[in-house]
């Protein structure tokens, strides 16, 4: 498949901008009142349509750039200790939620059953689902390097979704759940969720082809007009948690929309006239954006433990408000929730810089 395609740049920017979607719709989640503020409402089930699966989509075009131009001698050491380290994260967040937010004791009963993924705890099955994403980007990394062009790996995601028509009501074992899902808790099949991530693949492969690039939008545009077919029908959004066939169709054509948003901004060149020098360009400032996309796992396991111990411990920042201004909005409030996501960014990305091996220094797009 030849070299190793440069950096996207395109797809950091993706990335960064669900991870301030998703931080956000945490916040709102934890410490919104959604009685006092429809808006919350509608803000956190537009994250949640499109967060999981843009992620998984964006997993799609990294594996196909960083993974699948490589032999499986090279790319497997390094998608093994990549599920690894994930599944390490979903071990810290899992304990995180019993301790930090449910105020549990710190006991070996508790860790045990989170790192058997017998309990699988809230705001920590996404991170568990990506180490197994990882195992299935590695059992397809054969078919996928013998497969030529986008159109076999996108029919193979669009013929994924019917997964989700399987008796959830009949799987009962927890780690069969985090595979093909289940009634027992919040998670995210890997089976059902494939699609995006094979979709994505595939619009990698299409980029410089305008005839196939029109296609998968199309497709794009075809599954998401079922989806709303199927959310008419139903009379309102289709079940999240297991996941409904009208569920996995809806995001398609907006995540498309937002990764054509990302490269209009990665391209945007202002001119600017340098008084001296003569004309020139100015980029937009998206330095920051590009670290949280490059480094979006990190950001969701910080923030959150960060928020599991702000609702632990009952720590509400401005409750009333105390001015017409941002700042002063209370965090129940989507301007309130807003300033305080960003305040949990901007705090994570301190964190982040002082690390050895900062994000911003890295060469992959990992999730």
């Amino acid at each position: 498949m030849g070299k190793e395609r440069s950096r996207d740049e395109a797809l950091d920017i993706f990335k960064g901008l669900l991870t301030v979607l998703m931080v956000y719709c945490h916040v709102l989640q934890f410490f919104g009142d959604g009685q006092l503020f429809w808006q919350n409402e509608v803000i956190v089930q537009a994250a949640n349509l499109l967060v999981f699966p843009g992620f998984v989509y964006a997993f799609g075009r990294n594996c196909e750039r960083s993974y699948y131009s490589k032999p499986f001698s090279k790319a497997a050491p390094r998608m093994l200790m990549r599920a690894l380290r994930l599944y390490g994260a979903f071990a810290l967040s899992g304990i995180g939620f019993r301790v930090l937010r449910e105020n549990k004791p710190l006991a070996a009963g508790t860790a045990r059953r989170v790192l058997l993924l017998s309990d699988i705890p809230g705001w920590s099955e996404f991170i568990i689902a990506f180490a197994l994403f990882y195992l299935l980007a590695l059992l397809l990394h054969a078919p996928m390097r013998k497969a030529k062009g986008p159109l076999l790996p996108a029919l193979a995601g669009a013929a994924s979704l019917l997964f989700a028509f399987i008796p959830y009501g009949a799987v009962g074992d927890t780690r069969l759940q985090l595979l093909i899902g289940g009634e027992g808790f919040a998670c995210f099949p890997v089976a059902q969720y494939a699609g995006f991530f094979l979709l994505g693949a595939a619009s990698l492969r299409a980029e410089g082809d305008g005839r196939a690039g029109a296609r998968l939008l199309l497709l794009a545009a075809l599954l998401s007009a079922l989806g709303l077919l199927r959310a008419l029908s139903l009379g309102g959004l289709p079940r999240r948690f297991p996941p409904d066939i009208g569920w996995l169709l809806l995001p398609h054509l907006p995540i498309a929309l937002l990764a054509a948003l990302a490269r209009g901004l990665a391209a945007l060149r202002l001119p600017l006239r340098k008084p001296l020098a003569g004309a020139g360009e100015l980029r937009l400032p998206l330095a920051p954006l590009r670290a949280a996309g490059r480094a979006s796992m990190a950001y969701l396991l910080l923030s959150n433990l960060m928020i599991f111990t702000m609702a632990g411990k009952g720590l509400m920042p401005v409750l009333k408000p105390r001015g017409g201004l941002l700042f002063g909005q209370p965090i129940q409030s989507p301007l309130g929730a807003l300033w305080w996501t960003l305040a949990l960014l901007l705090s994570i990305a301190l964190i982040l810089s002082l690390a050895p091996g900062a994000p911003l220094k890295r060469k992959e797009n990992a999730p």
